[in-house]
């Protein structure tokens, strides 16, 4: 993800959306194939296929979160998305045992696959608007960074600082190494 991210930002979107995507494929077999007929082996390989493309989408997806969200609102995005991600976990059993009493076990699962396929879309739609959010999540941290500069040169020049008046704050070389022990 992180070289798709350095070569094009919104390549990032397209390679967790498509993952998604392609995830579908090996899934939709290990739930419609006679996998006894197809053999341990296939089953093994669809397994591993299926298991390494749908675990690509999670942490691209909460590094593009990151990079849209200022540091104030990041807990809060990634909260919300631990939240979401954990309420599919508990409640998407029990939608996939009603949907089992009403379509059979194949059919609920197959339904279930398929609600993926939106997922995916959306994914890749994030290209369309990745760039511009981070973009003015940039725009918003330069602002908060030079009104912040603002405010130390006001400080300092009113004589508040630990230097003399317009002068700039230094920091001693060895109180970054100091320890408590």
């Amino acid at each position: 993800g992180q070289l798709l991210y350095n070569w094009r930002k919104e390549s990032m979107a397209v390679l967790t959306g498509l993952s998604v995507l392609a995830g579908v494929g090996p899934v939709y077999f290990l739930v419609n194939a006679d996998l006894q007929a197809a053999g341990y082996g296939a089953a093994l390989l669809m397994s591993a296929l299926a298991g390494f493309l749908v675990s690509i989408a999670g942490p691209n997806l909460r590094a593009i979160m990151l990079n849209v969200n200022t540091p104030e609102t990041r807990g809060v995005a990634v909260a919300l998305q631990s939240v979401t991600d954990d309420l599919g976990r508990g409640l998407g059993p029990v939608i996939v045992a009603g949907f089992i009493s009403v379509l059979g076990r194949q059919g609920a699962f197959n339904l279930s696959i398929a609600g993926w396929v939106p997922c995916g879309v959306m994914l890749c739609c994030l290209m369309f608007t990745m760039r511009k959010d981070e973009e003015q999540m940039q725009q918003r941290l330069a602002k908060t960074a030079t009104s912040m500069l603002q405010q130390i040169q006001v400080t300092q020049s009113s004589g508040a600082g630990s230097g003399a008046a317009g002068a700039p704050l230094s920091v001693p070389a060895d109180s970054s190494s100091s320890s408590s022990s």
